[in-house]
C-alpha cells in the first residue's frame, strides 16, 4: 500500500519553501495597493509594514522554538532585508517625505515637486521591492537571475538618492526667501551626509578593499542623515509651535517677537557645527577601524544634542524674548535720573 502524506505533513515541508515567497508577495501587492496614494504617506506605510512583519517573524522564531525550523528561510535571509525596511523604507522615506514638506513651506519655494517627486517615489519602491525579492525569493532560483535582481535593486536605490538630491538643489536654488535659515542650512549637512553614503556604497561594490564599509556607511546614514536632518529640523519646528501657542493669538494687538527671536543661531551653528565634525570623524574612525576615535565621536554628538536639546528648551519657553524684554526694562530703570532727596529736604528748610 502505498503511503499518503497528511495534510499536516504537507503543509509543515512546504511552509519553508512557501514563507519567503508569500512575504515577499504580500509586500508587493502592498506596494501596488498605495502606488497612487499620496507622497510620502505611502512608502512610508509600506516600510513600516515591512519592517514590522519582519521583525514579528523574528519574535516568534526566538520565543516559539517549534517554529524557528519553519521560519528559518526567512530568518536566514531577513536580517539585512529587516534593516534595508528599517532604514531605508521606514526611516529614509519618510525623512524624504517631511523635508518635501518643510523645505518648500519655511524656503518659500514650490511645493508641488510633480515628475521630480513622482520619479524619486516610484524609484525607490522599486528598488525596496527588488531589494526584498533578492533577499527572500531568489536565492532558490539560479544565481544568475539573483545576481541581477540584486544589482537592480542596487541601481534604482542610488538613482531614487541621485534624484532626491537634484530635487533638493533645486528647492534650494527655487526659493524666493533670500535668507537661508540656520535650520535649512544645518540641513545641509544631512543631504551631504546621504550623497557620501551613497558614493562609499558605490565605492565598496566596485574596489574590493572596501566591502568592510558597511559599519561607516551605516553610522553615516543613521547620525548624519537621518539624525542630521531630525535636529535640523526641529530647531525650526520648536520654535514655531511655541510662537503659535504663546504668541499666535496675540498677533494685531500689539508687538510680538517673530520665530526667529526664539532662537539664538549664533550661539547654535557651533553646536550643530560640532555635530557634523563629530559624525565625519567617526565615519572615518568606522572605514579605518578607530575604535577609540569612534567612542570620542559619539562622546561629543551626545554633547552637541545635549546642548541643541536645551536651546530648544530655551525656544519652547519663550527665554530669549523674555530676556530681551528684561533687558529694554533695565535699560529703561537706568536711563531714568535718580531723585535727589537730600536736595529736596534743603529747598524745603529754605522755604
Amino acid at each position: 500500500m502505498v503511503s499518503v502524506p497528511s495534510a499536516g505533513n504537507r503543509v509543515s515541508r512546504w511552509t519553508p519553501a512557501i514563507c519567503p515567497y508569500a512575504l515577499v508577495n504580500f509586500g508587493l501587492a502592498q506596494l501596488l495597493i498605495v502606488a497612487g496614494a499620496s507622497w510620502p504617506a505611502a512608502p512610508k506605510a509600506d516600510g513600516v509594514l515591512v519592517t514590522v512583519i519582519l521583525g514579528l517573524t523574528f519574535a516568534l522564531a526566538l520565543t516559539i522554538p517549534a517554529l524557528a525550523w519553519t521560519l528559518s528561510p526567512v530568518i536566514a535571509s531577513g536580517v539585512e532585508c529587516h534593516v534595508l525596511a528599517g532604514i531605508g523604507g521606514w526611516f529614509t522615506l519618510t525623512a524624504i517625505g517631511v523635508s518635501y514638506e518643510l523645505l518648500p513651506m519655511f524656503m518659500l519655494a514650490p511645493h508641488d515637486r510633480g515628475v521630480w517627486g513622482k520619479s524619486v517615489f516610484m524609484t525607490a519602491c522599486a528598488g525596496l521591492v527588488a531589494a526584498l525579492v533578492a533577499g527572500f525569493a531568489l536565492p532558490h532560483l539560479p544565481g544568475t537571475v539573483s545576481r541581477a535582481a540584486e544589482q537592480a535593486s542596487r541601481v534604482l536605490i542610488a538613482l531614487a538618492i541621485i534624484l532626491y538630491l537634484i530635487d533638493v538643489a533645486r528647492i534650494y536654488h527655487d526659493r524666493r526667501r533670500r535668507l537661508i535659515e540656520l535650520h535649512n542650512r544645518a540641513a545641509v549637512g544631512a543631504f551631504v551626509s546621504l550623497g557620501v553614503a551613497l558614493a562609499i556604497a558605490v565605492a565598496s561594490a566596485i574596489v574590493v578593499e572596501l566591502k568592510r564599509a558597511a559599519p561607516a556607511r551605516v553610522f553615516l546614514l543613521i547620525f548624519g542623515w537621518l539624525s542630521g536632518l531630525g535636529l535640523s529640523q526641529l530647531y525650526k519646528i520648536i520654535p514655531f509651535l511655541s510662537w503659535l501657542s504663546q504668541f499666535g493669538r496675540r498677533l494685531g494687538t500689539g508687538p510680538i517677537p517673530r520665530v526667529q527671536d526664539l532662537v539664538n543661531e549664533r550661539r547654535a551653528v557651533r553646536m550643530f557645527s560640532a555635530y557634523y565634525i563629530a559624525v565625519a570623524a567617526g565615519t572615518a574612525a568606522a572605514l579605518f577601524g578607530v575604535a577609540w576615535l569612534v567612542r570620542a565621536s559619539v562622546f561629543l554628538m551626545f554633547a552637541a544634542t545635549v546642548l541643541l536639546g536645551h536651546e530648544y528648551w530655551r525656544a519652547w519657553e519663550g527665554y530669549y524674548p523674555q530676556r530681551q524684554v528684561a533687558a529694554a526694562v533695565d535699560k529703561a530703570a537706568a536711563s531714568q535720573p535718580i531723585p535727589n532727596h537730600a536736595d529736596d529736604r534743603t529747598r524745603a528748610s529754605h522755604a
